[in-house]
């Protein structure tokens, strides 16, 4: 950890990353606050600008590697085994005829079960899902099905 003096005669923390998640990654510890941060180009630029190399900076890699670690499915609690018909979705989506007309319809509810439009209902995961993770495991297999990649 090294401290700096910085122009406005006040003391901050900075640090070189080495975990596995933000390898290389600047973080800094604001003046008297004992909480660590990721650097944001619009919040912090005046602390960029006193003779920071600006590149060593990049707070949107960090960001997206946290966030793919923190949203993974891995980090999911709460499996749960009540699901009624839980199917690997590639093995649904490759199972169904060609000339079938595949319409998947999304639920967006915390509970409940949508039954008017549908004549199967299917979960992709044991796991709760939002909305955005289970239309992009569904098309992730149509693009492999029809070999969109």
């Amino acid at each position: 950890m090294v401290k700096r003096k910085l122009e406005d005669e006040s003391t901050t923390t900075e640090e070189k990353t080495e975990d596995d998640d933000t390898h290389n990654a600047t973080i800094r510890s604001p003046p008297n606050v004992e909480r660590w941060k990721i650097l944001d180009s619009e919040e912090d630029a005046d602390f960029l600008k006193q003779k920071k190399v600006v590149n060593d900076y990049r707070p949107g890699v960090v960001y997206q590697a946290l966030h793919s670690i923190f949203y993974s499915k891995l980090n999911k609690a709460g499996l749960s085994y009540s699901t009624e018909k839980v199917v690997d979705i590639d093995d649904y989506v490759n199972s169904a005829s060609d000339e079938l007309n595949l319409v998947f319809v999304v639920d967006a509810e915390a509970h409940g079960k949508i039954n008017e439009y549908t004549d199967d209902f299917i979960s992709v995961s044991n796991y709760p899902l939002n909305a955005k993770g289970c239309i992009g495991l569904i098309c992730e297999s149509l693009e492999h099905k029809w070999k969109i990649f």
